[in-house]
């Protein structure tokens, strides 16, 4: 599969350009702006490859006079490893480091458009996703990569967990604990599950008096939410939580039985598993849970529960206890379903430098708009809000540190079905860009002013590009010769400068 051709300041007259099929050249620009001059070609040949491997260029640093690094990606190896109902997990991608010497521009064309030469492959990588965002950090001497996943050194042999014998598996004590002494009582597990060949059933304990209005629950494909608002006590809470494979959220539904103020009600969420007859080996994706549940449902609580699924006629006439997976702005300000997902999961990976990389999954709502000189930071998502975290000086005690917030970003943005990108001009300006798939092929803009502390309101904005102009393909930004950023948005069919947006 071929990728998309690109180009990278290498920098201020010299290009790193990939036509998509596994071939890059650099090219210098003439003084003039017009002419231009091939100085060399290099191609990415994989191991045992008879032909050159296509790869996307994420990003070009001329770190050395003479000599640049440039981070690409290629299609890696299936995992196979992997379920084939796990779609997103069954691929991975190669991030390659490549090192490319700058030749001498005095050098004799003809000498230098000779046959294209192999990479020089200086560190290699591979994850499950293709990165979001690549930059050089000149000052910690190491690349940023963020993606939807880590990205591990394969050079480094990996380790096999050592599997115990019968005699040496023994109890662990934990913290205070004493093995001589009388057992402690085991803590019930947040929830109980069961499941048949079509349909997974997950019962949860609530307090008995908790008003249906205070319980939201959403389905997604592969995720779903859970939120009882202003619980009494300490309640189940998810956000987008993974499942363990993927549901038909149209015929997913939720209950839930009422008790007293003595006796626990029942919530029960009824999901339509997406491959019938595929076995689920827990609720959740892996690693989402420190401790796994398993399939042990009380049968008290499922006679309940199929009792609860007899009444699904008379709960819909009559406004009882059925709840469904699609909650609408109808139904409060806030519509859980869209708010939970918003976003990219993402983590961090540092290369180079001895900067340990970070594999907490975090979700991303921004990332910082290409050609706005700015300090390297992220717009993530904290509930509703979006705070923006800026990358510290090494020095510092800390990493990133949270500079500013963008109110509400995460619940506008939730209703945006169409989004692109989405980018961020420091703490000032964030601008959400439609896809432009649409039938009138001119997508809309968003833009989103920061807001200072004291302050009660933000202003927004809303244009529209060029209608037939095509897909979005880019977004950039470059300065005009009166010192203002121009905003460039390249479609399939036009480019549109936008002006006066900042």
């Amino acid at each position: 599969m071929n990728e998309y051709p690109a180009a990278a300041f290498l920098c201020q007259n010299i290009w790193l350009v990939s036509d998509g099929h596994g071939n890059a050249s650099i090219i210098r620009i003439e003084e003039d702006g017009v002419a231009a001059q091939l100085l060399s070609s290099w191609d990415l040949m994989v191991e045992n490859a008879t032909m050159p491997t296509p790869f996307q260029v994420h990003c070009a640093t001329q770190v050395v006079p003479n000599a640049a690094i440039a981070v690409i990606s290629s299609s890696g190896p299936r995992n196979e490893g992997v379920p084939q109902y796990n779609v997103k997990e069954q691929y991975t991608f190669d991030i390659w480091g490549v090192k490319i010497p700058l030749p001498d521009p005095s050098s004799p064309v003809f000498a230098l458009m000779a046959t294209p030469k192999p990479f020089e492959v200086l560190w290699h990588r591979r994850g499950t996703h293709i990165p979001l965002y690549v930059k050089y950090v000149p000052d910690r001497e190491a690349f940023l990569i963020i993606g939807g996943s880590g990205y591990e050194d394969i050079s480094k042999p990996i380790t096999q967990p050592h599997e115990p014998t019968t005699d040496e598996i023994a109890p662990i004590p934990r913290a205070d604990e004493s093995l001589d002494g009388t057992p402690e009582a085991t803590p019930s597990p947040p929830y109980s599950w069961t499941q048949t060949d079509d349909s997974v059933t997950i019962a949860f304990a609530l307090p008995g008096l908790t008003p249906k209005s205070d319980i939201q629950v959403a389905f997604r494909r592969n995720s779903f939410s859970l939120h009882v608002s202003d619980p009494p006590l300490q309640q189940p809470s998810y956000s987008g939580a993974p499942l363990w494979d993927i549901i038909d959220p149209s015929n997913s539904l939720w209950t839930w039985e009422r008790g007293t103020a003595t006796k626990a009600g029942l919530l029960t969420l009824h999901l339509e598993k997406g491959h019938f007859k595929t076995r689920w080996s827990s609720v959740f994706g892996m690693g989402f849970e420190s401790v796994e549940v398993p399939e042990t449902l009380d049968p008290s609580e499922l006679a309940n529960i199929r009792e609860m699924l007899d009444k699904y006629t008379s709960s819909l006439q009559e406004g009882g206890g059925l709840g469904h997976g699609v909650p609408s702005l109808a139904e409060g300000e806030r519509d859980v379903e869209a708010d939970s997902n918003v976003g990219h999961a993402f983590q961090v990976t540092w290369v180079g430098g001895n900067v340990p990389s970070d594999d907490t999954p975090t979700t991303l709502l921004s990332l910082p708009l290409p050609g706005i000189s700015q300090p390297l930071s992220l717009v993530i998502k904290n509930d509703i809000d979006g705070p923006l975290f800026t990358l510290q000086d090494p020095a510092s005690n800390s990493e990133w540190e949270h500079t500013a917030t963008y109110p509400a970003l995460g619940f506008v943005l939730a209703s945006k079905q169409d989004t692109r990108y989405t980018f961020h001009a420091g703490p000032d300006i964030a601008l959400a860009f439609d896809s432009g798939v649409r039938a009138d092929g001119g997508g809309n803009v968003y833009t989103y002013r920061g807001s200072r502390p004291g302050q009660n309101f933000a202003n927004q904005g809303v244009f529209q590009q060029q209608p037939g102009s095509g897909a979005l393909i880019g977004v950039g930004c470059v300065q005009s010769k009166d010192g203002q950023p121009v905003l460039l948005c390249l479609s399939e069919r036009a480019l549109a400068v936008c002006r006066n947006v900042f």
